[in-house]
């Protein structure tokens, strides 16, 4: 009786594990883009394109501000110019992985959206947070007074991102 062996591999075209998606930023803020995908063999390749057009080095040259590293595509400091339609296609010899996003930017006043409340009662020695819903483009920044002075710190926490009021 003979005994035989198969190997068997299998490959495949490309496929996303991140996807990039539609961003929209206020004027001076920074915003990445990530292109990562998967296959059999490994895609060997990331082209980056805009407006249609690839992303060539005399591109990046013109725009400091843009910066490409492999899957990674980052514009910093972003201006109202910057608002573009960018692509990312990865290949390898079986196919490709293609997608389109928008990058949006905003120039929005800023607003108040949901004011904190004109008083707050917490019990003695527990904690609060106050709220103050903002919104504008680029982000604004919310300052925290009490008995007109400057809350810096302390017993008192300004969440990152939410910019509400914790002590």
């Amino acid at each position: 009786m003979a005994l035989a062996s198969i190997q068997v591999v299998i490959e495949s075209e490309p496929y996303w594990i991140e996807k990039p998606e539609d961003e929209n930023v206020g004027v001076s803020e920074d915003v990445r883009f990530v292109c990562d995908a998967d296959g059999r063999p490994a895609p060997n390749k990331v082209d980056w394109y805009v407006n249609g057009k690839p992303i060539q080095s005399d591109y990046l040259q013109s725009n400091p501000r843009i910066s490409i590293n492999n899957k990674v595509l980052e514009v910093i400091n972003v201006e109202n110019t910057d608002t573009s339609v960018f692509a990312c296609n990865v290949t390898n010899k079986h196919g490709y992985a293609w997608t389109n996003f928008y990058l949006n930017v905003l120039a929005e006043p800023p607003e108040i959206q949901e004011p904190p409340n004109n008083e707050t009662r917490v019990v003695e020695g527990e904690s609060v947070e106050i709220k103050c819903a903002t919104f504008g483009a680029p982000r604004p920044q919310v300052f925290w007074r009490r008995n007109n002075q400057l809350i810096t710190g302390g017993r008192f926490t300004i969440k990152p991102g939410k910019q509400n009021l914790e002590f």
